[in-house]
């Protein structure tokens, strides 16, 4: 009786293990969407930054290779220098979770491309961290040259949207400059501090007690979704690129942690790391507005002189 009642234990477990896997791997792929609606306060918020810049919120759109229609925003302002921002938002968020940036960047006159990321906002398809991501960003670049024709095209992407700028520098190298807030390194490490962040402990609870339900829903995206999520990496996108990098990391971050930036720093030494103390995550523009506009401002700059420069 007792052996019977010590096998119902472990069958339990494991199908618990097993519904949590199945749970871990969809949630991730499809992220509770903030979908784009005109009424929404960031969308007001978004078209008042436009306007007071003198331009507006167009809607556009282009058609990744898979077929995945994606949706976005371009503005420009009434004096442009000639130069674009990619934005590039977080996992769970859409183009209008940006709109705090958009001000920085108009009235230096830089015009700016705002997408969904695919499985977010308006955009369709699922959430692949990258994996599909980084040739979209190919595509909007490509929408960019086609359609605006700006001398330098940069991009500023946080968490997720971070990660996925990085993995676009394996397929695109037209960027000027990239800055990069609160990266994960290695898509596997950033599951064991997500998992670990809801209960509120360090890495180690997801690479111990929970890896099982984490390498099963790797498994399940595989399996279900034909996704090679183990492929997702950052760290392997970056190395040996020659793209201009500004990584931005807050120390107390919990969900991503700040050793993500470091290990891609010291991956790539040319990149630029600014760590700043007691920050958590993807807040560094929000706790030091100032000195995170003259950061990002003057990098984005030196890089667009240095371009002008080399084409000259």
């Amino acid at each position: 009786m007792f052996k019977k009642r010590i096998l119902r234990v472990l069958v339990f477990l494991v199908l618990l293990y097993l519904l949590g896997a199945i749970a871990l791997a969809e949630v991730s792929l499809h992220p509770l969407r903030v979908r784009h609606d005109v009424r929404s306060r960031h969308t007001k918020l978004a078209e008042q930054s436009a306007q007071a810049a003198g331009g507006e919120l167009q809607n556009v759109s282009i058609q990744a290779q898979d077929g995945t229609q994606l949706q976005g925003w371009f503005v420009q302002p009434a004096h442009s220098n000639g130069n674009a921002v990619i934005l590039l938002h977080g996992v769970g968020d859409s183009r209008s979770g940006m709109e705090p940036y958009m001000g920085m960047f108009l009235q230096q006159g830089y015009s700016l491309l705002m997408p969904d990321s695919r499985g977010h906002g308006a955009s369709s398809g699922i959430a692949t961290y990258g994996l599909y991501e980084a040739g979209d960003v190919h595509g909007w670049v490509d929408w960019l040259l086609a359609n605006k024709k700006p001398a330098c095209v940069f991009a500023l992407g946080e968490s997720m949207g971070a990660a996925i700028v990085l993995q676009s520098l394996r397929v695109e190298h037209r960027f000027c400059a990239v800055v990069a807030e609160s990266p994960f390194a290695d898509f596997r490490e950033a599951a064991y501090d997500r998992v670990s962040h809801q209960f509120s402990t360090g890495p180690w609870l997801g690479k111990t007690l929970l890896r099982p339900a984490i390498e099963g829903a790797f498994l399940e995206g595989r399996i279900v979704h034909g996704l090679d999520l183990e492929s997702i990496s950052p760290e392997a996108a970056i190395t040996g690129v020659s793209t201009p990098i500004l990584l931005i990391h807050g120390a107390a971050d919990t969900h991503i942690g700040v050793r993500h930036s470091q290990l891609l720093h010291q991956i790539n030494p040319k990149t630029e790391l600014w760590v700043v103390p007691g920050v958590e995550h993807t807040l560094v523009f929000r706790t030091h507005p100032q000195e995170f506009m003259d950061k990002v401002l003057a990098f984005f700059s030196a890089h667009s002189m240095a371009s002008a420069a080399k084409a000259a």
